[in-house]
């Protein structure tokens, strides 16, 4: 990465040759995403606000606290609207690939179960995310096997923002609701 005045004092026609220059698609998306990632968080929430308007999806004033979330990850614009949905829509889809990888896990609509019953008895929320390891643990499970279905159950996914983050966002009485329905997903 390269400022303008960087590349004129680089740049040499000496040492231009003929061979053909190569379109990278794949470098192209990773410089975008190097400066999507140096946006400010409002800069980037309104750069992909109209990608989320056409995919439909309608925001709320947590709108740039969610799209925080997610601006490291993104490489595209246009991929903000598949990576937010999840927050808005309360009965999202959840990936079956991803389910079934889960349901191999014999203990996690168990441990699902405890946690939402742990999440409900939590009374600081800030403490949301530590209460995930410290359940496993108590039902004789590493954090592990705990935390991949909670993001299951949170997201409907594999992957998204971190896990703290989607509780803080959620807050307690929904992030409690989407785990009771995985629990009810995989039994």
């Amino acid at each position: 990465m390269f400022s303008p005045a960087e590349l004129i004092e680089k740049f040499s026609i000496e040492s231009v040759n003929r061979a053909p220059g190569k379109f990278d698609i794949d470098k192209c998306g990773w410089v975008n995403q190097q400066h999507v990632a140096k946006l400010s968080v409002e800069d980037f929430a309104a750069a992909a606000k109209p990608y989320v308007d056409a995919a439909g999806i309608t925001t709320d004033n947590k709108y740039i606290t969610i799209a925080a979330s997610i601006q490291e990850k993104v490489r595209l614009l246009t991929e903000v609207p598949a990576m937010i949905a999840f927050f808005y829509k309360p009965d999202y889809p959840f990936d079956a690939e991803v389910v079934e990888k889960v349901k191999k896990n014999e203990a996690a609509a168990g441990l699902l179960e405890k946690l939402a019953e742990a999440l409900t008895n939590l009374s600081d929320w800030a403490e949301a995310k530590s209460s995930i390891g410290e359940t496993a643990k108590a039902n004789g499970a590493k954090p592990g096997q705990l935390m991949f279905p909670t993001r299951v159950a949170l997201t409907g996914a594999s992957g998204g923002p971190d896990l703290g983050t989607i509780l803080e966002i959620l807050g307690q009485a929904e992030s409690i609701r989407r785990i009771q329905r995985a629990v009810k997903e995989l039994s």
